[in-house]
């Protein structure tokens, strides 16, 4: 009997097992592979799909893969963030090979502008501002930085010689205005009280844009923000969607006929998923301005020319006052400069990233042209006045 028994047991098992594997595999020969892409046949991941009792509801793996059975009611109801609503019958299905092609919803949302060291958002600043972008720097080719914001905001410019700029804002300058560079101070109240004209060693071409903040910011800046704040951000670091995307180059020459500039700027970034990188290089070259011959009727003719000039002399010559040949080009104005910037992004985690930037500038003699012109005594003044080389060097990191 104990044999009889075991062996019953064993066959009821067995059976067990067989129906299992049957039910299995059935519902393996019977189930059907969806695909889920997207306009450009990209595979999207974490699209749910579900019908209308509820009884079926999946979402697509990493292949962008979903399966169904036979037995499953429709119509089929897919959505997915970014993306219009979809529902499908199961003819339409077998219409589309079982390929769901999503359309994605351009859905105009609202511009979020961020401003201040804080990153505040514009409607909440009590304060007036001001923001010039990228593109509204390219559509002025501003030379430097200072012209950037000359032409592009409600910022008045001293410029003693064609290498300055200095902001003026509702009458504050100097250590009276606060310049920030990415978050980091270019200047404070310990700087002479004089025009500074240290946004000039600021790169235009690299900006992402740059911010005016009119009035005292001392609850975010501190007591130097005294008559408002100019804050020059760089380009930003984004990161690529897929694992690695190609290197990115822009690049430029600019001629300028009033003072022969001969700009040159190149720049390359690199874009994964956990860091990026931006190099950029600016090699600007300025000669001596050129005026122009035609004046307002309000002007003498000999308004603004450039009638003489000192040739510094050696040990064994002294200065000598020389007629110019071409008084229309102001002389002792041209100078040059150099600018460089490295930044990289790396993205530990989700919550956690890193960002170090680098920027170096220099520039050569930068000549002070209205000391140059000024006489005493039917004598020039001075032979030589210049202020440079103008280097400044930035190195910070931020998480």
């Amino acid at each position: 009997m104990k044999v009889r028994r075991l062996r019953f047991d064993f066959l009821k098992q067995l059976n067990a097992f067989l129906f299992g594997a049957c039910f299995l595999i059935s519902s393996v020969v019977c189930s059907q592979e969806i695909s889920i892409v997207d306009a450009t046949n990209k595979v999207l991941e974490g699209v749910f799909i579900y019908n209308a009792t509820n009884e079926f509801n999946a979402s697509s793996d990493s292949l962008g893969k979903i399966y169904i059975t036979d037995n499953t009611e429709y119509p089929l109801f897919v959505t997915f963030l970014g993306y219009k609503n979809k529902k499908v019958t199961r003819q339409e299905l077998i219409d589309s090979n079982f390929v769901i092609k999503l359309i994605q919803d351009d859905v105009l949302m609202e511009e979020i502008v961020m401003i201040g060291r804080t990153n505040i958002k514009r409607e909440d600043l009590a304060y007036e501002t001001s923001i010039i972008t990228a593109k509204d720097i390219q559509l002025n080719a501003s030379q430097t930085s200072a012209d950037a914001l000359q032409s592009n905001s409600g910022v008045y410019i001293q410029k003693s010689q064609m290498g300055g700029g200095s902001p003026i804002v509702r009458g504050f300058e100097a250590n009276k205005l606060l310049l920030v560079v990415d978050g980091v101070r270019l200047n404070n109240t310990i700087y002479r009280s004089g025009h500074l004209q240290n946004a000039i060693t600021i790169d235009a071409s690299i900006l992402g844009s740059l911010e005016v903040i009119y009035g005292p910011g001392s609850l975010t800046y501190g007591s130097d923000a005294l008559g408002g704040v100019v804050h020059f951000r760089s380009k930003e670091i984004l990161l690529a969607e897929a694992e690695k995307e190609p290197l990115e180059i822009g690049y430029f020459m600019r001629y300028g006929s009033s003072n022969n500039e001969r700009t040159m700027h190149a720049d390359i970034s690199h874009k994964s998923k956990r860091w990026g990188s931006l190099t950029s290089v600016t090699i600007s070259d300025f000669d001596d301005l050129r005026i122009g011959a035609n004046r307002a009727a309000k002007y003498s003719n000999n308004y603004a020319l450039r009638a003489w000039y000192v040739r510094p002399g050696d040990e064994a010559n002294v200065d000598e006052e020389i007629v110019n040949e071409n008084p229309l080009k102001l002389l002792s104005t041209g100078y040059s400069q150099y600018d460089f910037l490295q930044k990289f992004k790396f993205q530990l985690s989700d919550k956690i990233r890193i960002i170090w930037n680098n920027q170096f500038s220099t520039s050569s003699n930068i000549p002070r042209y209205d000391a140059l012109t000024e006489r005493r005594n039917q004598t020039p003044r001075f032979s030589q006045w210049n202020y440079g080389p103008q280097q400044r060097f930035l190195s910070s990191v931020t998480t």
